[in-house]
């Protein structure tokens, strides 16, 4: 079974959705599968409107025709291209601190590492193809580097345009990102998207950081693709998060990307959420007598009423009386998509007060 975290919360109106009563009436058993499913319909319709909300606009105006599945892949592939505004210790790799392209840079490496330090918006150094999460006729709402390797590109500038981002030349900052630290790995030139270089920077620098995973078992791979055909088979959907550096076979934390271009960790991850709602609609009885139970504990006493579905922080729920319990997460980050990619949603617990 699925564990869920519940979450004791305080606030006063059911965030508009309608109130559904799902205690069981022996008198209209007709009615209660109907009933039961429609929980979880507005649950699904709860997520959707966030989902919405939270996505950049949509020229095309077709993403609100998607499914709820597609929906959660696109902005959970949206998000892994971003970098959420949190302080960050930076590392700079040997080879970065000894290129002539850092000491060329410096002054815009001091700025960008700064901001990185104090928690700054990095959107002003990203891809103006970030404005993008669904683009059906092109490709600004891919990453293929983001998504095969899990390293994002920065432009190094001070200068910022009218539109909010900075001066683009030939040169990028590649970085690597974690929650609490950034690994500067170099200065190339755009279009350097596939050197193996990137990797072992990283593996050599940085081998517990967590961006690189060595693979034990495996003795090597061959024949190992060059820097070219590295590029050419990532442009054609093909993942290559495997390679050998110093004699051990390593792949990239990101899980490398699908044939459509997009990050394996978020679709897993959507993968992950649907699956959840699913087993609330086959075991919706049972799923319900749990967070009941639940509920009263936290609350101290038995707590009546309806089951008001909605999203708070980022968080897909049930609300009844001043309680929210948490079915599954929407909001998350690359690095979180990494490591729930897989996994089911958390341990039961309770956390007081709003996060």
């Amino acid at each position: 079974m699925m564990a869920s975290t519940l979450y004791k919360r305080f606030f006063r109106t059911p965030f508009g959705f309608p109130t559904i009563h799902c205690e069981f009436v022996p008198s209209s058993r007709a009615s209660y599968p109907r009933r039961m499913a429609s929980l979880v319909d507005q649950l699904e319709e709860a997520a959707r409107d966030y989902l919405l909300a939270e996505l950049p606009a949509d020229q095309s105006a077709e993403l609100e025709q998607e499914s709820l599945a597609d929906l959660l892949m696109t902005i959970f592939n949206w998000r892994t291209r971003l970098n959420p505004p949190v302080p960050r210790v930076c590392h700079q790799s040997a080879e970065l601190v000894a290129s002539t392209k850092a000491a060329e840079h410096a002054a815009a490496l001091a700025a960008l590492m700064e901001k990185i330090e104090t928690g700054d918006d990095l959107m002003p150094h990203l891809s103006r193809a970030v404005k993008f999460a669904h683009d059906p006729k092109g490709r600004r709402d891919k990453d293929r580097l983001i998504a095969d390797w899990g390293l994002h590109h920065l432009h190094l500038s001070e200068t910022v345009e009218a539109d909010g981002f900075v001066e683009r030349d030939d040169d990028l900052l590649i970085a690597a990102f974690t929650p609490t630290d950034a690994y500067l790995v170099g200065v190339y030139p755009h279009g350097s998207w596939a050197l193996k270089e990137l990797l072992t920077v990283i593996v050599r620098n940085w081998p517990d950081s967590g961006v690189m995973l060595k693979l034990n078992g495996i003795v090597g791979l061959e024949p190992e693709p060059t820097d070219e055909e590295r590029l050419a088979l990532r442009n054609a959907g093909v993942a290559g998060s495997m390679v050998t550096i110093d004699g051990a076979v390593w792949s990239a934390a990101a899980l490398g990307q699908t044939t459509a271009g997009t990050s394996s960790a978020a679709t897993q991850r959507s993968n992950v959420v649907m699956h959840t709602l699913g087993d609330w609609r086959r075991n919706l009885p049972a799923k319900l007598a749990e967070a009941t139970a639940k509920v009263n504990a936290a609350a101290g006493r038995v707590v009546l009423g309806g089951w008001t579905p909605s999203v708070h922080d980022g968080v897909l729920g049930l609300h009844r009386g001043q309680v929210f319990y948490e079915i599954t997460r929407l909001d998350l980050s690359l690095r979180s998509l990494i490591s729930q990619a897989g996994g089911k949603d958390g341990d039961a617990g309770l956390s007081e007060g709003l996060r």
